[in-house]
């Protein structure tokens, strides 16, 4: 759970450093700006991948990822397009496209997607959390009650013991009650 939000910040991550440079070089128009933006634009598909990769066999993941991956397909066309755009015809051609809010809507669509992602991951996080817990106190209770058992047997032998200990003695004690009076009455029988 936890792997699947953070491969969602990552995405949202270089999508913002990808906005970062292209803000940067329409401010400037110079293109050490765009290397943010470049490098971005490398990673970007590889996250997006991967988050692919982990939401296999979730439902509600996959459509999220899907869903992500079209928001950022958008921006990154938004993102394309001012730059292309500037680079023609300089930062008065590429304004018309920024201003149009395309981008901050897609943008605002990645942030929306990548925290609900966060929210049920966590959510999923939370509740392995709380069964791994039910677990734990379950198995510690089996443990307590085994021990409370064993230590119910142990009392139960002990005092087994101290019983058949106590008719040892007794039976040992009429023995030589038993035997004192034979010898008596054979010293009798003699006199």
């Amino acid at each position: 759970a936890v792997v699947r939000a953070a491969a969602a910040g990552q995405v949202l991550s270089a999508m913002q450093d990808a906005e970062t440079g292209q803000r940067g070089y329409l401010l400037t128009m110079r293109d050490y700006y765009l290397e943010p933006y470049q490098q971005a634009e490398a990673q970007v598909g590889a996250l997006l991948d991967r988050l692919d990769g982990l939401a296999r066999g979730t439902p509600w993941l996959q459509d999220e990822a899907a869903q992500l991956r079209a928001l950022v397909e958008t921006k990154k066309a938004e993102l394309d397009r001012t730059v292309a755009l500037a680079r023609e015809g300089g930062r008065e051609a590429a304004m018309p496209t920024v201003l149009t809010d395309a981008g901050k809507t897609a943008m605002d669509g990645i942030r929306r997607s990548v925290d609900r992602i966060s929210l049920r991951a966590e959510a999923e996080r939370a509740q392995q959390a709380g069964l791994l817990q039910s677990r734990q106190r379950a198995s510690t209770d089996a443990v307590q009650a085994a021990i409370l058992a064993g230590m119910l047997l142990l009392g139960l032998a002990a005092l087994a013991l101290l019983w058949n200990r106590a008719r040892l003695l007794d039976t040992q004690r009429r023995e030589r009650l038993a035997a004192a009076r034979l010898q008596a009455a054979i010293e009798q029988m003699r006199d």
